[in-house]
């Protein structure tokens, strides 16, 4: 076989396996993606009218991660009281250790609140915290993940820390 019809037989098989490899990974991360846990937000206003958003939880801990290269000096952070930083490096551990504790707990209610007016339902569900509040006008409706919020709140303390 000639070299040049080598090279463009390299070449072509080269790009199929490229290409292909290409294709598996975004599949891949696609599909990771769609597996993932997701944090969702439904507004129901009582007209009519709902807003739902869903986001992949992935995404949130991406967002966390990128605060961390951010210098704390371009955050503005000077209006923080430094008694509520010593309160969030005291008690951040605390907040971890729940989590932790949550996570391996059957589903329940933490808390729950009714009055004359609204409806406020605060549950562990399944490995997520669930909120519900429901009032005369509208439904609001939040489901976040409890790995999402132990991730917010390392990367809180991480922050306390700098500042």
């Amino acid at each position: 076989m000639p070299t040049g019809v080598k090279w463009v037989l390299g070449f072509a098989l080269g790009s199929v396996l490229l290409v292909s490899l290409a294709l598996g990974a975004t599949v891949g991360t696609i599909g990771t993606i769609v597996r993932s846990e997701t944090i969702s937000v439904t507004v129901q206003p009582r007209g009519g009218g709902d807003i739902r958003v869903a986001v992949p939880a992935v995404v949130a801990n991406v967002a966390l991660a990128a605060v961390e290269f951010v210098p704390a000096a371009a955050l503005p952070l000077d209006e923080i009281p430094t008694e509520a930083l010593d309160l969030l490096e005291q008690y951040l551990p605390s907040a971890q250790e729940a989590l932790d504790r949550l996570a391996a707990q059957p589903d329940f209610v933490l808390v729950e609140v009714k009055s004359r007016d609204e409806h406020i339902v605060v549950r562990k569900q399944g490995r997520k915290l669930h909120v519900l509040v429901e009032s005369r006008d509208e439904r609001i409706d939040v489901s976040l993940p409890l790995s999402t919020v132990k991730q917010f709140t390392k990367r809180l303390r991480r922050l306390s820390r700098e500042i």
